[in-house]
């Protein structure tokens, strides 16, 4: 799923109603307003809670407006989404980066992975990269 989240609270009512597994996209994308407030990260957490929702490190190159390399904007929301869920994480990659229209405006994807991780204590790596998509795609447990 794929919105700005920055009007998340206005889309509860639907978004608690999936019954199947889905996942929040992009780190939740709030476009309009920067970093959320607690509201609507305490909104994410709830639909988390429900156990059928995860919550995707991608595309932070296209949602962040503190950019590279830190993208502290979304480092905020990924950080908290981390202590509380780390479990219901997964990470992603926007390749091929369509946004991205010069051969320099083409992000670096490692650089992109190490940024992410950074954002997560490293206990967790394993349950964000292969234990988390595994039980969310019915890949067999490794």
């Amino acid at each position: 799923m794929q919105f700005d989240g920055s009007h998340i609270l206005d889309h509860m009512a639907a978004l608690s109603a999936i019954r199947s597994n889905w996942i929040l996209d992009h780190h939740g994308k709030f476009l309009s307003d920067g970093t959320p407030d607690k509201p609507r990260i305490d909104a994410v957490k709830r639909l988390i809670d429900k156990g059928n929702c995860w919550f995707k490190f991608a595309g932070c190159t296209e949602s962040s407006r503190a950019g590279p390399p830190d993208y502290n904007d979304i480092a905020v929301v990924a950080r908290d989404i981390a202590d509380h869920a780390p479990e219901r994480i997964i990470w992603g990659n926007n390749w091929p980066h369509n946004h991205a229209t010069t051969t320099e405006a083409y992000p670096d994807d490692a650089a992109l992975l190490d940024t992410g991780l950074g954002w997560i204590p490293t206990r967790h790596h394993q349950a964000v990269l292969v234990d988390s998509p595994a039980q969310l795609f019915g890949f067999p447990a490794p």
